[in-house]
């Protein structure tokens, strides 16, 4: 019923329900299947966990540096870090505040890497009408007792895409 009315909330997609948005990062990494020692950029400021998902999948993590002014991914850092070894970006939308989506979605595309937004502190965020989390391939969702929305504990990772959804459960 969660998944549901969280698909429905999302404004359609599929939502996969999961005991931490550690747990739902690590399923969306797997759900791809990346090969051994690829690098994911991740955003420098962000709970371990965002790296612990990464490292658990035997990639590496690759570290953007913020924004000073905003504390979110810098894009003019990650266009830097980019290399041919870069599978997937997940950018975190730290503090409740989204990222740079528009620029991040354009880099992601022009170097075809994998977009895994961390919602993890942005359960009801929006840019311009569009739910954090439904940006990228799969958005990835914190409901533990800190959290703006809690269920006590417990992650969600959301995609649009049915064959992703159907890979992952």
């Amino acid at each position: 019923e969660f998944e549901n009315n969280w698909s429905e909330y999302m404004k359609g997609g599929n939502s996969i329900a999961l005991n931490s948005c550690t747990a739902a990062l690590d399923l969306a990494l797997k759900i791809f299947d990346f090969p051994e020692n690829k690098k994911v950029l991740v955003s420098s400021i962000t709970f371990v966990s965002t790296a612990h998902a990464v490292l658990y999948n035997g990639l590496v993590p690759i570290f953007v540096d913020v924004d000073k002014n905003t504390l979110q991914m810098s894009t003019e850092d990650l266009e830097r870090k980019i290399t041919d070894d870069c599978v997937a970006v997940m950018p975190v939308h730290y503090g409740g505040h989204p990222c740079d989506m528009e620029a991040i979605l354009e880099i992601a595309k022009k170097n075809n890497l994998k977009v895994i937004e961390d919602c993890a502190n942005t359960a009801g965020g929006e840019i311009n009408g569009h739910k954090l989390g439904s940006l990228g391939d799969i958005g990835c969702f914190s409901f533990e007792e800190k959290k703006n929305m809690t269920t006590g504990d417990g992650g969600m990772l959301f995609t649009k895409d049915k064959a992703l959804a159907e890979k992952a459960r």
